[in-house]
């Protein structure tokens, strides 16, 4: 069939769209600009598709190579970056088959879990808040009330005047 898009495997463009998010890229801004749908982007970036258009993964790729390096700071950049740390995702720079330490350019992007529950709870022994945590950390503050609270630790009351 002459013209027809070809279904290749999705796992590379799924890692993209992984690594993207790690970096502050959300679905509906990579559909912007690639020409998709935020929906469909979500469902391949949660590798709910085992198979994905040729065309598609090209434009994805194109798109990754394009801001290889460069973390968004726009828009939804924090909340992306959160949902990525939620689901464990990490920077190209991170990805343990290609290097094996974490590589100075993405620094505390490649803080796993671990990494950021010492520091949220060194901040909170300090008797700091989540919402300056946040700030600290470069976080949401959601994302930091849901790591404290799956790690036991109660919240820092606001001093009353």
């Amino acid at each position: 069939m002459a013209g027809a898009d070809v279904k290749v495997s999705s796992q590379t463009a799924t890692r993209m769209l992984q690594a993207l998010s790690a970096a502050g890229w959300g679905c509906h801004q990579i559909a912007a600009e690639i020409g998709g749908h935020g929906h469909h982007i979500s469902e391949l970036r949660a590798g709910n598709q085992d198979l994905v258009k040729q065309s598609t993964a090209s434009r994805i790729t194109a798109f990754f190579r394009a801001r290889e390096g460069s973390p968004n700071t726009g828009h939804g950049a924090k909340r992306a970056r959160a949902w990525a740390m939620k689901q464990r995702w990490h920077t190209a720079h991170c990805w343990d088959d290609i290097v094996t330490d974490r590589h100075p350019k993405c620094r505390d992007q490649c803080f796993g879990v671990r990494d950021i529950d010492e520091k949220i709870r060194a901040l909170n022994a300090k008797g700091m808040p989540d919402t300056k945590i946040a700030q600290a950390l470069d976080r949401t503050c959601s994302n930091i009330t849901f790591r404290r609270r799956a790690m036991g630790i109660p919240a820092v009351r606001k001093a009353t005047a």
